[in-house]
């Protein structure tokens, strides 16, 4: 297949998975953060609600600034819902509870039952991911690591062997990912869920997304014959 059509499919793909239009999503996120940064706190807490309330998968990022956002303004019917919503796309209780103002209302009576719901709204997050998908996607991302830390700890004259390998693995990995995209559509957030350290010792918590594992596919990508794919990884 022509190179140029794997662009075409890697954005129509995902959007038929989603079965809603993603870049109205966006669209409608960017203008909360704006609203938020011109500090029209209220106008971008309405933003973020209506556009969660119109879209069944949200990025559990922009849950996150929701939430802090409605803690600031002491929104308290809107951080309930922020942080029901946070739960169910992986936010993790404890974490949310670290989020700037939202201990303040840990007393509160809608956060203690959030606390007594959270393993219920937890279980829709797990039963919304593909579990063998992640983990393929977390061995490839192993496996890549593994290589890279070979390579660049090699005596120079060790390196053109390793390279070689590193560049066998690379066009392995760029066929099988072009391989699941076709079949589930590409192995975003949606998919596999976000990062946590369990996956690997490079990962950590607070980056609240799945862009880790994605980053893998970066250098591979610019040394092979699909380029055009680089531009779906910069969104």
């Amino acid at each position: 297949m022509n190179p140029k059509l794997w662009i075409i499919l890697l954005f129509i793909v995902p959007n038929a998975l989603f079965g809603q239009n993603y870049v109205d999503y966006y669209s409608r996120i960017n203008n909360g953060r704006i609203l938020a940064a011109n500090k029209n706190t209220e106008e971008s807490i309405n933003s973020y609600f209506s556009t969660f309330e119109k879209f069944d998968f949200v990025f559990a990022r922009d849950c996150y600034n929701a939430i802090e956002l409605s803690a600031f303004s002491n929104d308290s019917l809107k951080l309930d819902y922020f942080i029901r919503r946070g739960i169910k796309q992986g936010l993790k209780f404890n974490q949310i509870m670290k989020i700037k103002n939202v201990a303040k209302f840990q007393k509160s009576t809608f956060i203690k039952i959030i606390e007594k719901e959270k393993d219920s709204l937890k279980n829709i997050y797990k039963n919304s991911i593909n579990w063998e998908l992640r983990n393929i996607i977390v061995e490839m991302f192993k496996q890549d690591q593994l290589i890279r830390e070979k390579y660049y700890k090699a005596i120079l004259f060790k390196r053109k062997k390793i390279g070689r390998e590193w560049e066998a693995l690379n066009k392995i990995q760029v066929h099988k990912l072009i391989e699941i995209t076709k079949q589930y559509g590409f192995p975003g957030e949606k998919l596999i869920g976000i990062d946590t350290d369990k996956m690997h010792p490079k990962i950590v918590n607070n980056n609240i997304s799945q862009g880790k594992l994605i980053l893998l596919f970066l250098t591979p990508l610019a040394n092979t014959d699909y380029p055009n794919l680089l531009l779906v990884f910069s969104l």
